[in-house]
């Protein structure tokens, strides 16, 4: 059977480097130039109904248009509008309390390494770093930290860690997506030649489809949660009579479906439940970080 970590010590013992267990091992001296590449995808899409609430106080039934992103130029400040799916969606992203829960934590982009802070500015740059300078700290949409269950992929262990902006439209647009900046990998030797060799293009985008309001309707909401990833790999020349592309990406792209599968329906139940509670007007139960 094809073992990822194998081939590493292979290629490894070719080039007469360090055992990569040993401290002093540099798995980067390997050559990272190539002509092929391996390429995962995966997409995954989900819906969830929430039931409208059996009692709602008039208190709860709308929300300052102060309290979330809005267009102002339709909904001016110290208005108000109802607490639905939309206006949830609308909340600013460090207002979700989800995303201050264990596995997805919130960053402060000063407290990072000045490597990592680059390598997410320059991702959130929409032009490239030639034309001009990369978004400034002050100017970043909210920062997370999203800790990935460790994977195991053709006989090596794959523990990713996901750094990811997340973005809001104003109301009433009301759709929130979660954006991909950087992916750092640690685990088997695999993981570890692998790290900082790749590209993620990943974004995941939570709509409001909810039917429109009318005497018909059943007064339900409802969330559409939709993510799909692509990962490319180069496999270096030494690599390639070695690594089968066409394997290895079939590999990789159906263990990414397994973990979408996996995490995108906890996401939207965790997503959903939190929206109920906000939608109650009990804020105050919610883990809405500082």
């Amino acid at each position: 059977m094809l073992n990822l970590d194998k081939i590493i010590d292979s290629a490894i013992a070719d080039e007469d480097l360090d055992d990569p267990s040993s401290p002093s091992s540099d798995l980067t001296s390997l050559p990272s130039d190539a002509s092929k590449t391996v390429v995962f995808r995966a997409s995954l899409s989900r819906s969830l109904s929430i039931p409208p609430p059996l009692v709602q106080s008039p208190s709860a039934q709308t929300v300052a248009v102060d309290e979330i992103i809005a267009d102002h130029s339709l909904h001016p400040r110290g208005s108000s509008v109802p607490r639905t799916l939309a206006s949830y969606l609308a909340l600013p992203a460090e207002k979700y309390s989800l995303l201050g829960q264990a596995t997805m934590e919130r960053l402060d982009l000063h407290d990072l390494s000045d490597d990592l802070q680059a390598k997410i500015l320059s991702a959130l740059s929409p032009s490239p770093p030639s034309s001009s300078p990369p978004s400034s700290p002050s100017s970043t949409p909210p920062l997370f930290k999203l800790e990935i269950p460790t994977v195991t992929l053709l006989g090596s262990e794959f523990s990713p860690t996901l750094y990811a902006a997340v973005v809001v439209s104003p109301y009433p647009q009301s759709q929130a997506k979660i954006r991909i900046l950087h992916c750092s990998i640690d685990g088997g030797k695999a993981a570890r030649f692998a790290d900082g060799r790749f590209s993620v293009n990943c974004a995941t985008v939570i709509t409001d489809a909810s039917a429109p309001a009318s005497p018909a309707s059943d007064g339900a909401s409802c969330m559409d949660v939709a993510t799909s990833v692509v990962v490319t790999c180069p496999v270096p020349p030494r690599f390639q009579s070695l690594v089968p592309s066409r394997l290895v990406s079939s590999a990789g792209s159906s263990v990414m479906s397994r973990l979408i599968r996996l995490l995108l329906p906890r996401f939207l139940k965790d997503l959903g439940e939190d929206f109920t509670v906000w939608r109650s007007g009990k804020d105050d139960e919610r883990l809405v970080p500082e």
